[in-house]
């Protein structure tokens, strides 16, 4: 009897899980870079995001990433350290190799304190800053480069965080996730 009823919880559990609304994402992995795809069954909505791990700190991983977001790529970070409140407005400092620095407005999620992303338009003190070229042009460079790093910090640049990566895979990450993006 008490076979019967443990076969009977199992076949429930199992069922559950097969007839979940929404599917698991298959994560590929590309040089030092992963990419996640998924589709919401309910929606049909795609999320698609490409990132790379820039180490360890109390044990959590910083990271650098893209996200497909309202059919735009952004850039996203994760420095893991507080850079300032929840849903801030942030610098977010970028290098490819030893090119120039790209300099561009970060906005931290409205439930974090340390990671966030690059809205294609967004707001600092002199006003609106449309980012999306900027963005597409800063992907070209990363497409050619090895290492990229980022600093992000507060407007009052009283915290600063920094994360670095490999570029090894990026071109086949991006281009991953550009092609469900648009």
């Amino acid at each position: 009897m008490v076979y019967d009823m443990n076969k009977k919880i199992l076949l429930m559990m199992l069922s559950m899980v097969l007839v979940s609304t929404h599917s698991i994402a298959k994560v590929d992995k590309f040089g030092d870079w992963r990419v996640s795809i998924d589709v919401n069954d309910f929606t049909d909505e795609v999320t698609a995001s490409a990132w790379s791990s820039g180490g360890k700190k109390y044990n959590d991983y910083k990271s650098i990433g893209l996200r497909c977001i309202d059919k735009n790529i952004n850039i996203t970070f994760d420095t893991v350290s507080y850079i300032s409140s929840n849903n801030s407005y942030i610098t977010l400092k970028a290098r490819v190799d030893k090119k120039p620095t790209e300099v561009f407005v970060g906005k931290l999620y409205s439930n974090s304190h340390s990671s966030g992303w690059t809205p294609n338009i967004a707001s600092d003190k002199s006003g609106i800053v449309k980012q999306k070229i900027k963005i597409n042009s800063f992907i070209k460079q990363m497409k050619k480069g090895n290492k990229l790093l980022i600093e992000a910090s507060n407007v009052r640049r009283s915290n600063i965080e920094q994360v670095a990566v490999s570029l090894k895979g990026f071109t086949k990450a991006y281009n991953s996730i550009n092609a469900v993006c648009n």
